[in-house]
């Protein structure tokens, strides 16, 4: 099983500029947020996402139109205030297994992303160990049939799922003007919808199937997680607030890890 953290490194950009007017960061921020059109384009993948976001119907899928799958497990390691830098062999402090839906890349080198194209996770609670796990182990310990606990203010990353739409914008005036001036530093700007950081009063989060079939040195799961939530602007702590409401939300994904 490959082991690796999918991250996703967002390149900020500061430029001074007259008080009255947001500088180009908060500009790219504002038009990347207000500009985001969710749509869905059939027939689906044998892997997806679909629901309807503020009565809109949205989905991605795989395989289609060059997207990518991540269904791995992913590290957290942590660092000093006094040297923020994570260094190579850094002790991790906890590990995880995700399912992601990518889209495609502008530019796989230096990872800019098309805009407006959506990202969907989902992430296991993490285990709070240096020691990484059999990728089945995360499953078979934390996804079963029915109700399952979404990550939220009262609840840690160690006991409960997260969920996230993500989509990134590359930083105004666009792409072309940046690799002009040097096609290894493209900078982006991202936001995230959650429902972690609000309200979770009327959340469906559980598990609709779980199949297990283990073939030869293999572990093949089917599985489809049901979602309807409540949505939250998540790229920032100090901007968290509404966006919307995503109903009938249903994440189908297929998984082989080794034994």
């Amino acid at each position: 099983m490959k082991k690796h953290l999918l991250a996703f490194v967002i390149s900020c950009l500061y430029i001074i500029s007259c008080k009255d007017e947001p500088d180009l960061y908060q500009q790219s921020k504002i038009y990347c947020r207000e500009n985001m059109v969710f749509k869905c384009e059939r027939p689906l993948g044998e892997i997806y996402f679909e629901g309807k976001i503020n009565g809109q119907d949205f989905c991605t899928s795989y395989p289609k139109n060059g997207t990518r799958l991540s269904n791995a497990i992913g590290t957290m390691a942590t660092t000093s205030t006094e040297n923020p830098v994570l260094e190579a062999g850094a002790t991790r402090s906890s590990s995880f297994f995700s399912f992601i839906i990518i889209p495609p890349a502008i530019d796989e080198l230096n990872g800019a992303l098309e805009d407006f194209e959506p990202f969907v996770f989902i992430e296991t609670p993490h285990i709070k160990d240096s020691i990484i796990y059999p990728a089945h182990k995360y499953i078979d310990d934390f996804i079963k049939e029915g109700d399952l606990t979404m990550r939220s203010e009262d609840v840690d990353k160690y006991s409960g799922f997260d969920f996230r739409i993500h989509w990134g914008c590359v930083m105004l005036p666009g792409y072309d003007y940046y690799y002009k001036k040097d096609p290894y530093q493209i900078p982006a700007v991202g936001e995230i919808l959650t429902p972690s950081v609000g309200d979770q009063s009327d959340l469906t989060f559980r598990v609709s199937e779980f199949q297990r079939a283990e073939r030869g040195d293999s572990i093949y799961y089917d599985i489809t997680f049901e979602i309807a939530c409540d949505l939250y602007y998540g790229s920032s702590s100090k901007a968290i607030s509404y966006f919307g409401r995503l109903e009938d939300g249903v994440y189908r994904t297929m998984v082989a890890v080794k034994k």
